[in-house]
């Protein structure tokens, strides 16, 4: 059924491409993350401090990524992860 269906193959597509681009974002950045801080605490330190402002930007993301799709699209709306995801990951 998901070979005959474009609409499935595309978001399969999707979400595969998205949970690559995590997870390989994801090791890269937790490994320079801890050799910038070796100290156990200060790893604690910085990773909550991270989570709430990924918590802050995520509420504002949700709030312009529904006005995103309305304005430009669905496409334009999907594609705005893995873009921004392999901005972020390049300096890593």
């Amino acid at each position: 059924f998901l070979a005959s269906s474009e609409y499935l193959r595309l978001i399969s597509c999707l979400v595969v491409g998205y949970g690559l681009s995590i997870n390989f974002t994801d090791i890269v950045w937790k490994s320079t993350v801890k050799k910038q801080y070796p100290d156990p605490l200060d790893y604690q330190r910085f990773m909550g401090n991270f989570s709430t402002a990924v918590g802050a930007s995520t509420m504002v993301v949700i709030v312009l990524g529904v006005h995103l799709i309305r304005i430009m699209g669905w496409r334009a709306g999907a594609l705005a992860t893995p873009i921004v995801m392999g901005v972020l990951a390049a300096p890593f």
